[in-house]
């Protein structure tokens, strides 16, 4: 059957436009290195085919808008907290002494400027941070030092009080003097801390050390005992804040 003018005009533009469209992906693929128009139209109709019946085994690609969870193996950073100077277990609490048996002090007591032995060859047996603003009751604690010497460490805060009082305005002319309202703060003359060693079978006060009234108003301090035994140290204060470190020689008395 022979074609009419028209239809076989229609076929050879059919045949120029597949032929244009050949050549041009055979140089895309070929020369530029990029994907055939052929294989975009198929790949195209597989995804969408494959789409309705779930991702494909080994796949790990996350979809579009999916969170990550957890278990993925993201890192976690957790930061870390200081580490404390550990405090050996060697003190017992026990109850403060009320009614000491004033005995003859046979304990030394060594000023703040005697130089310890090397921090190294010492444990910490004791630090706590003490206080005495609201009528609290004594601390005390027991335990046996076998190789002397036992080193009490303490730094007292006394209670700040403010006050005020009216005075005159010198520095001006005497028709223009005035009273005028000054505030100013000190330590609290009540303030007071104490530290005194008892004698742990017989109740008999050794030595004592301390802050404020008879003890002076210097702090921090140190406080030496020089001397074996089974001792009561005990903490009590009036409007004051204390913190108290304890320190024992290792050798011949840590276990």
């Amino acid at each position: 059957m022979s074609l009419q003018p028209k239809e076989r005009n229609i076929y050879i533009a059919v045949a120029l436009v597949i032929g244009v469209i050949l050549l041009i992906d055979v140089v895309n693929v070929f020369l530029i290195g990029g994907p055939s128009f052929f294989s975009l139209i198929l790949g195209q109709g597989s995804a969408t085919a494959v789409s309705g019946s779930g991702s494909l085994a080994g796949n790990t690609q996350q979809p579009a808008g999916d969170k990550i969870p957890a278990s993925s193996g993201q890192a976690i950073f957790v930061p870390t907290k200081a580490t404390p100077v550990p405090t050996v277990r060697y003190v017992s609490v026990v109850t403060p002494v009320t009614t000491p048996d004033p005995g003859q002090s046979s304990l030394r007591y060594i000023p703040p400027t005697t130089q310890a032995a090397p921090e190294e060859s010492y444990a910490l047996i004791y630090s706590d941070d003490l206080s005495y603003l609201a009528g609290e009751d004594p601390t005390a604690v027991a335990f046996d030092v076998k190789v002397p010497p036992l080193v009490i460490r303490y730094n007292v805060s006394p209670l700040i009080v403010t006050d005020s009082k009216m005075t005159i305005n010198r520095s001006s002319k005497s028709e223009l003097r005035t009273d005028i309202l000054i505030n100013y703060t000190y330590p609290s003359p009540d303030s007071e801390f104490t530290v005194t060693v008892f004698d742990k079978n017989s109740g008999r006060k050794l030595s004592d050390d301390g802050f404020g009234r008879e003890f002076g108003m210097l702090t921090p301090k140190t406080f030496i005992v020089r001397e074996a035994g089974s001792f009561i140290i005990q903490f009590d204060g009036d409007d004051a804040e204390a913190h108290v470190d304890m320190l024992l020689k290792n050798e011949g008395n840590i276990v």
